[in-house]
């Protein structure tokens, strides 16, 4: 199916589904997509959105605030409050929309620079 294909980026908003999370940990979880968290936090549980992103990956997972509707500050230090590492908050703030945008090695070619 088109959501085993190794080469398509598929990002999924709302962390996969907005309020069918039940639904995103049988269907989604695990799946070759991409998954944002906007409109999430505050509306599930902290137990399922962290158990969400550790079996899903949090290399897969995506900052997003759904800004307006969501502030871009309240949702990263809300999302800082949770059980993840510093890594996988580097992660999902801003290194796996580089990697996904193809732009990492800019980055890194700009330290090398430096």
């Amino acid at each position: 199916s088109q959501i085993d294909n190794e080469n398509a980026k598929i990002i999924l908003a709302h962390t996969g589904g907005l309020a069918q999370w039940d639904e995103v940990e049988e269907y989604i979880v695990g799946k070759n997509v991409w998954i944002d968290i906007s409109s999430t936090l505050g509306m599930i549980s902290e137990e399922q959105f962290v158990r969400i992103v550790k079996n899903h990956g949090a290399d897969r997972v995506l900052f997003a605030s759904d800004s307006p509707w969501g502030g871009q500050r309240e949702t990263a230090h809300y999302l800082a409050k949770l059980d993840f590492t510093e890594e996988e908050l580097e992660r999902i703030y801003w290194q796996n929309g580089l990697e996904l945008l193809g732009l990492a090695e800019l980055v890194e070619f700009a330290r090398v620079e430096d």
